[in-house]
C-alpha cells in the first residue's frame, strides 16, 4: 500500500516537473520579449527541475543519491535567479526594446514621473493640520505662536 502511494506521488512529481520544463521551453521560444523569456526560463524551469529532483529523491531514497540531488537543486536554485537578473540588467542597459504590449516600463522616466511636479506652496501633508499648527515655507508643520 505504501509502495503504491510512493510510486503514484513519484509519478505525479515527475510528470509535473516534465510539464513545467516543457512550458519553460515553449515560453522561451514563444514569448516576444527578452524580459518575458528570461522570466519563463528562470521560474518555470527552476520549479520544474525541483519537482523532477523531488520525484527522483522519492524513487531512490539512498543517502548518497539524496545528497547529489540536493547539491544539484542548490546549484540550480542559486544560479538561475542570478543569471536571469544579469540578463535583465544587461538587456536594460543595452536598450533592448520592450514588447509593444508592455503596459508599464518602470525604468522609463517619462512613464513614471508624476503629472505635475509639486511646488513648495502645494505640498500636501499626509496628516491633517491641527488648529494649533501652521505650515512653514518648507512644508513642515510647526506649532503656531498664537495663544
Amino acid at each position: 500500500m505504501i509502495v503504491l502511494l510512493l510510486q503514484w506521488v513519484t509519478a505525479l512529481l515527475l510528470l509535473l516537473g516534465a510539464v513545467l520544463c516543457l512550458l519553460a521551453a515553449v515560453g522561451v521560444l514563444r514569448f516576444p520579449d527578452t524580459f518575458l523569456r528570461m522570466q519563463a526560463s528562470a521560474k518555470a524551469s527552476t520549479l520544474g527541475l525541483a519537482c523532477l529532483l523531488a520525484g527522483t529523491a522519492l524513487q531512490f531514497p539512498e543517502v548518497s543519491m539524496i545528497m547529489r540531488l540536493g547539491s544539484i537543486a542548490a546549484f540550480i536554485m542559486l544560479t538561475a535567479p542570478l543569471s536571469a537578473h544579469v540578463i535583465a540588467r544587461v538587456s536594460l542597459h543595452r536598450g533592448t526594446p520592450l514588447w509593444e504590449g508592455t503596459v508599464l516600463n518602470e525604468y522609463e522616466p517619462t512613464q513614471c514621473a508624476p503629472e505635475d511636479e509639486p511646488t513648495s506652496s502645494s505640498v500636501h501633508t499626509a496628516r491633517p493640520a491641527s488648529p494649533n499648527t501652521t505650515a512653514s515655507a518648507s512644508g513642515a508643520l510647526e506649532p503656531s505662536q498664537t495663544s
